[in-house]
């Protein structure tokens, strides 16, 4: 065979990686230097072996040979990091398996390589041994050369744990890149323990530099193909790892078979424990939720001496002909919108003053009450209470002074109405209180008990008496003629005038 052809696997291998390495280089991806690294290395190894046969003495061969133990160091380490950086979303890098604490061993084997010619521990003795086209370079394998042998496996063996682990939990699309980036790097390796069990009649330093190719130009085909190093796979177990919403896998006996991190934060679990027990035994989580297939409730939990409040949403997922499908339960803190939510609610149905219900409110509620009461045939009570002489209150002693005297009125109607009765400003200085299952009669001792409470406040610091009055007009409907609240307001109304046109200060009713 002519030396050409003998050297030409050897040189397209290394002008297929050098490619590849290239493209990945140009990639922005998390990994794709890494990658780039292994397919240099790959370059180097295979140039190295190459000028190693071309080299027609030993000192020239032993030099290629050093030259090529470059590429040969790099490459596992450099494909361990590949599949660490590549899988791992940025929040992750750092942490777990840190691949770089290995490159001082890396060198210092490397060194070792290098430094044969002063202690014989890699190569033993080499020699030249006769052949066509080229004579070839043979040694005795050393301890060296096993210590090598034992990093590098052990580097291969490490890295394709890893790329099966991801292949297992990736998805579909990811699934693919992962499988295709897995077969194409671990080709050369396969061939070189194929030969180094004799089982193909190749030497194990002449077909691992050639397989280089063949691995490559697979990766080369997924670049272009499924967009390798363009698109990242955030793998699904750190997508699953890293959401802040807490996640629950359940079977269909609704047994737990995972849940993350936030989840057993939520649960105060530890995932070893949690893995096999019913989510009935975590109240208050019930079976009915999950057995109805969806849904969605809000549940309180409580640990450590806090409260949290949460929304579980829970669905049945895969399920088809062929299998029952899993349940999936997706806990959401919920406490801040609900907070949120609370505010709003208070914002648009109370007073910010006085912190009664506003007008609208007020209304929206009697409403309510004055229709039920029409329904079961009970009387409704209304009292309008308008504060005396509020302006002048204003205009002399100032607007402090104003509010003072309307919060404490409010106060004081509050702690002297029923919880039932509903209670509100209507106006500037006036207050409206609805007041259910109550009749005139009632209704006017609650009225007066109101009058004489207010007036016996000492509202007023500076003013002489320290205190305010109140008139107020009382209105009710007949139980067995119930009137609209348009027509018991009007009564009021009216009732409040004749209590003010006779001295304020009074309690009236028409």
């Amino acid at each position: 065979m002519s030396p050409i052809l003998y050297l030409l696997p050897y040189i397209l291998s290394a002008l297929i990686s050098l490619w590849v390495g290239l493209i990945a280089w140009r990639r922005s991806s998390p990994g794709s230097r890494l990658f780039a690294a292994v397919a240099f290395s790959e370059t180097i190894w295979a140039v190295g072996y190459a000028l190693q046969l071309a080299a027609p003495g030993l000192s020239g061969k032993l030099f290629w040979n050093n030259i090529q133990f470059l590429g040969a160091v790099a490459a596992p380490l450099a494909y361990l990091g590949f599949s660490i950086e590549f899988y791992r979303p940025p929040a992750a890098r750092g942490a777990n398996f840190t691949w770089k604490s290995l490159i001082p061993l890396a060198v210092l084997m490397l060194v070792f390589i290098w430094s044969d010619g002063l202690h014989g521990l890699f190569r033993g003795q080499p020699v030249l041994s006769p052949g066509e086209p080229f004579n070839r370079l043979v040694f005795p394998n050393g301890p060296g050369f096993i210590a090598y042998t034992v990093y590098a496996y052990s580097l291969i063996v490490l890295t394709t744990l890893i790329f099966i682990s991801r292949y297992l939990y990736a998805g579909q699309l990811y699934r693919v890149q992962v499988g295709i980036v897995l077969l194409g790097v671990l080709i050369p390796w396969v061939a070189s323990l194929l030969a180094y069990f004799s089982l193909v009649p190749f030497e194990l330093h002449q077909i691992t530099p050639a397989a280089f190719g063949p691995g490559n130009l697979i990766i080369a085909w997924a670049l272009y193909r499924y967009r390798l190093f363009d698109l990242l796979p955030v793998a699904r177990d750190y997508l699953f790892e890293y959401m802040q919403e807490g996640i629950l896998v359940l079977d269909q006996n609704l047994r737990i078979i995972d849940l993350n991190p936030a989840a057993q934060r939520i649960l105060a679990v530890e995932k070893f424990s949690a893995i096999g027990r019913n989510i009935a035994d975590f109240p208050p989580f019930e079976k009915a939720w999950f057995e109805r297939g969806y849904g969605k409730v809000e549940i309180v939990i409580e640990r450590e001496g806090t409260t949290g409040l949460y929304e579980v949403q829970s669905s049945l997922v895969g399920e088809s002909a062929g299998s029952p499908g899993i349940y999936l339960a997706v806990l959401r803190d919920i406490q801040e919108r609900k907070r949120a939510e609370e505010k709003l609610r208070r914002l648009a149905t109370t007073d910010p003053l006085t912190g009664v219900f506003n007008r609208r409110q007020v209304i929206l509620l009697a409403e309510r009450e004055i229709a039920r009461a029409r329904k079961a045939c009970l009387p409704v009570a209304v009292i309008l209470l308008d504060i005396d002489h509020f302006k002048h209150l204003n205009d002399t002693i100032g607007h402090r002074a104003g509010d003072k005297a309307l919060k404490e009125t409010a106060r004081a109607c509050q702690e002297n109405l029923r919880s039932g009765d509903i209670f509100g400003r209507y106006g500037g200085d006036e207050f409206i209180a609805i007041l259910p299952e109550t009749g005139l009669e009632i209704a006017l001792g609650v009225a007066e008990r109101l009058r004489q409470r207010i007036e016996a406040l000492p509202v007023l610091e500076y003013s002489q008496p320290p205190r305010v009055t109140v008139s107020l007009g009382v209105a009710a409907s007949d139980p067995g003629c119930p009137s609209s609240l348009d027509n018991l307001l009007e009564q009021a109304d009216r009732a409040l005038y004749h209590a003010k046109e006779s001295g304020r200060n009074r309690v009236s009713f028409l």
